[in-house]
């Protein structure tokens, strides 16, 4: 029999058993969380990133695709990333931020500190448009069918306030006084260049700092669904 040793498990289980490395592979196949391929050192599947991402976001997958996430390395680690686009003033792509999970994410430098967060289109007038903190809460809104772009920050400045000319826009602050403060500054770059502008509150308590988010608070995201409907 060809039992010669080859210092993989296989060969081990044959050498010790007297049996044939094919036999050893068959039996190693039956024994419960452990496949031939890992046992010989064969690399696994790569992981899709862009689904890692939405997993640990909490973000339908088909819902961040509308905002044309590219799969990347960053880093001098080359870490494996989900590439999003950034838009300027302009309504032009002009940076990206990166996703990983267990992480909030990574602004690219210098101009991709700024911008915003579209799902592939920019507003057009007479639509209703939900602006929220980042793109991750963007991302939950567009899965329930709404139109949402995500802001780096707690507050739009005004040199963006032009791409929403016409256009009714729905501000979804996260439940915290930074939050609340933003939305008010928000609202008031955008007076006299949107149609309209509304300020939705989320159920729950407001906080100092750090406050749910609609991907956290399943009665709002019922609710800001509901005003879609009666709308």
């Amino acid at each position: 029999m060809d039992n010669k040793p080859t210092g993989d498990i296989i060969a081990t289980v044959a050498a010790f058993n007297g049996i044939s490395q094919g036999e050893a592979a068959n039996g190693i196949r039956e024994l419960p969380g452990l496949s031939v391929s890992e046992s010989v050192g064969v690399k696994p599947p790569p992981v899709d990133i862009i689904a890692e991402v939405c997993r640990d976001k909490k973000m339908p997958i088909d819902a961040f695709m509308q905002f044309n996430p590219e799969v990347a390395k960053r880093g001098r680690g080359k870490q494996d990333c989900a590439r999003v686009p950034v838009f300027d003033e302009s309504g032009a792509i002009h940076s990206h931020f990166d996703f990983v999970p267990g992480h909030k994410g990574f602004c690219a430098r210098g101009v991709g500190m700024s911008g915003i967060f579209f799902p592939g289109r920019l507003p057009q007038p007479g639509e209703v448009w939900h602006i929220v903190e980042g793109c991750k809460d963007a991302a939950a809104l567009v899965g329930l069918g709404l139109n949402a772009c995500g802001l780096p920050t707690s507050y739009m400045a005004d040199k963006y306030c032009r791409l929403f000319n016409c256009v009714h826009v729905v501000l979804v602050p996260d439940l915290d006084e930074v939050g609340r403060n933003g939305a008010q500054r928000t609202g008031g770059n955008l007076k006299g260049i949107a149609a309209s502008v509304r300020v939705v509150r989320l159920p729950g308590e407001i906080t100092a700092t750090k406050g749910d988010d609609v991907r956290d608070d399943s009665a709002g995201k019922s609710s800001l669904k509901s005003r879609k409907k009666i709308s």
